[in-house]
């Protein structure tokens, strides 16, 4: 299903200045004191260009969501919504994403859906150029309640928001990359203390049992390292290989849902410096804090508990996997 969003953003954009303001940096702080929900922005998953084939495209990704797979591939961010006393704060912050030689054609809108898993989204504000740069860029939006949220929210209170997705989409003028979404993220609660949410997890990685092919890696070794950062709303997901089989190169696919039985793929191991690569060890790290999509609609780590995990190679069939192309696999743990 087509996204469809209910204001225009070009008619926002024509009425709304872009504000440049000289800024070394944005630096989001959290009170101590105030109740607190923070998350990361991340990326869409690059389906694109992929060696191995088209990727499984999950159940309720939007056709929006697939045109603008691979569209972004520097750009992060956070929101972050505050409740201290009586006032309620909410804050985008997105950074690295071009300004291009015309602000009216590539600005840059806030759109929340009206409820969890709708593909209807409203604008709810455009962004301000803060930090303008040919690479580095700084983009903003804020909105300040008292006594509630924000009025441009809609919403009484930014607790309400929970559940609720979250996209940066360009502006309808852009030359090449109209309506696409650069970054999105599941909007959190607002808690009195985040930080009880937060932890890490270290899971031993195992070969699969012994049958036709398999293991076709019958030494491998692997640990997947799974942290959270809730206060920051940050979660990086690690594995380190050896011990592979000589000459083939490897990525990392995650099931779907668990016991779904079908994968996406998350990301080549030793990309980009070395890959395709011939090595029997193999890394990979992906950092929600640098964009780095988990998943369609996973943004912390509890999302993905439960799912296998796989190290495989150039063999491996994401819609009708055998464990003669899986070399490591794991399930994603729960944090904390």
């Amino acid at each position: 299903m087509q996204t469809v969003m209910h204001r225009s953003l070009l008619a926002t954009v024509a009425m709304k200045a872009l504000i440049l303001l000289p800024c070394a940096s944005i630096l989001i702080a959290t009170n101590s004191r105030a109740d607190s929900g923070v998350i990361q922005l991340q990326q869409i998953p690059n389906g694109k260009d992929e060696t191995e084939g088209a990727d499984f495209y999950p159940p309720g990704v939007d056709t929006n969501l697939v045109i603008s797979s691979g569209v972004n591939t520097n750009g992060h961010g956070s929101v972050v919504m505050t409740r201290n006393g009586a006032i309620q704060d909410f804050l985008v912050v997105a950074n690295n994403l071009a300004q291009g030689p015309n602000a009216f054609n590539f600005a840059y809108g806030v759109f929340i859906n009206d409820f969890p898993g709708s593909t209807n989204f409203s604008l709810i504000g455009v962004m301000d150029l803060v930090r303008p740069g040919k690479k580095t860029t700084t983009w903003r939006l804020e909105y300040i309640g008292t006594n509630a949220a924000p009025p441009e929210l809609g919403v009484a209170d930014l607790g309400d928001l929970v559940g609720l997705e979250l996209r940066i989409i360009g502006s309808p003028l852009n030359p090449s990359n109209a309506n696409l979404v650069f970054l999105h993220a599941i909007l959190p609660p607002v808690l009195p203390d985040p930080a009880v949410n937060s932890g890490v997890k270290r899971v031993a990685m195992s070969i699969p049992p012994a049958g036709l092919g398999s293991p076709p890696s019958p030494y491998a070794q692997g640990t997947l390292t799974v942290k959270y950062d809730a206060v920051r709303g940050r979660t990086v997901i690690s594995i380190k290989a050896t011990k592979l089989t000589h000459g083939t190169g490897y990525a990392v696919f995650l099931e779907d849902a668990p016991g779904a039985g079908v994968y996406q793929e998350i990301e080549e191991m030793n990309e980009p410096i070395k890959f395709p690569n011939t090595l029997s060890s193999g890394f990979l790290t992906l950092d929600t804090q640098k964009g780095n999509p988990i998943d369609f609609f996973a943004h912390t780590p509890n999302d993905l508990a439960g799912r296998n995990i796989v190290v495989v190679d150039p063999f491996f069939d994401a819609f009708a996997p055998t464990n003669s192309s899986i070399h490591l696999i794991a399930t994603m743990p729960s944090i904390p």
